[in-house]
């Protein structure tokens, strides 16, 4: 959705997906609840084509609605995922903060992913960054069941070896 899919387009790319056998799929970490792709429209293009996949083949992929909000509207966007039966929430811990992570985590009925957009900011300075490997220990200890890292041969400053690290770390 943040490179303009709108909800239906996004059903469809969700359906070739889980058609693929791709069994964790994630909103995009830059559409919360943005004016193109809002989280309800969201939720009710994605979640019946992920329903009709669990019909035909005994088996429901995760997908990882993006709620990342204002703390006070966490538990409502929880809730609206909750309430069409989706199997995971995201937020964005950087914008939410260890505590609105936590404050989730108490109310939460589903798994959490914690992505982790804007953790740069946070780590690369050598005086006062955090390192990946204790930074992913608060996330879980403020409640995120799984965690986002970056990736092999990624467009951004951290080195394979770096990432291989933070791998190492969350598992």
């Amino acid at each position: 959705p943040s490179i303009g899919l709108s909800p239906d387009d996004l059903a469809s790319l969700v359906g070739e997906l889980a058609h693929a056998g791709v069994d964790f799929i994630k909103d995009d970490e830059l559409q919360g609840n943005g004016r193109a792709a809002p989280l309800a429209e969201r939720v009710r293009a994605v979640m019946p084509v992920l329903e009709r996949h669990a019909d035909r083949t005994g088996t429901k992929p995760m997908y990882a609605f993006n709620i990342t909000d204002d703390i006070d509207r966490l538990e409502a966007n929880h809730d609206l995922v909750v309430e069409a039966v989706g199997t995971c929430v995201m937020v964005v811990i950087p914008d939410v903060g260890l505590a609105g992570l936590e404050y989730l985590s108490r109310r939460t009925q589903v798994p959490i992913h914690g992505h982790r957009a804007g953790f740069g900011a946070l780590s690369r300075s050598p005086q006062v960054g955090i390192g990946f490997r204790a930074w992913q220990q608060l996330a879980r200890l403020s409640g995120a069941d799984h965690l986002h890292t970056n990736g092999i041969s990624n467009k951004f400053y951290e080195t394979d070896a770096e990432v291989l690290d933070s791998i190492a770390a969350v598992r």
